[in-house]
């Protein structure tokens, strides 16, 4: 299975956001990250967890903008597997990874989406008595 099979749309915010503005924006849609542009083009990406430690130092989430908090991307393609995409983000410790297309980023996988994949298709093989044990 590819990533394009089982990735998730973007939900982006500008640099100029500020981290209460991205942690309502992630509220309100339920998501665990946002993708910060800059110019149409995406710039980094911002975590609950960079919210929370943000956070519990003490700074005042309306007054600080995503750009200082924001993490560089590492990007895979919607042509990868699903398997792949999982190496990628135990390699460097990630929990999502942005999806490009031509240069341009077309959606996002999480861990979540991965393990979801993978027990989908566990028990798949299980019903058709592919189990891999």
């Amino acid at each position: 299975m590819k990533v394009k099979d089982i990735m998730t749309p973007i939900i982006k915010t500008t640099i100029t956001s500020t981290v209460g503005e991205a942690a309502k924006i992630m509220t309100n849609n339920n998501i665990g990250s946002l993708l910060i542009e800059e110019e149409e083009k995406i710039a980094g990406i911002v975590t609950e967890r960079d919210i929370l430690k943000f956070v519990a130092e003490g700074k005042n989430a309306s007054l600080v903008n995503v750009k200082d908090i924001l993490n560089p991307i590492i990007t895979i393609s919607t042509e990868s597997s699903v398997e792949e995409a999982n190496q990628l983000m135990k390699k460097n410790n990630f929990r999502r990874l942005p999806v490009e297309e031509n240069g341009k980023i077309v959606g996002i996988i999480t861990i979540r989406d991965v393990s979801n994949n993978f027990k989908y298709s566990f028990a798949k093989g299980i019903i058709e008595g592919r189990s891999g044990y």
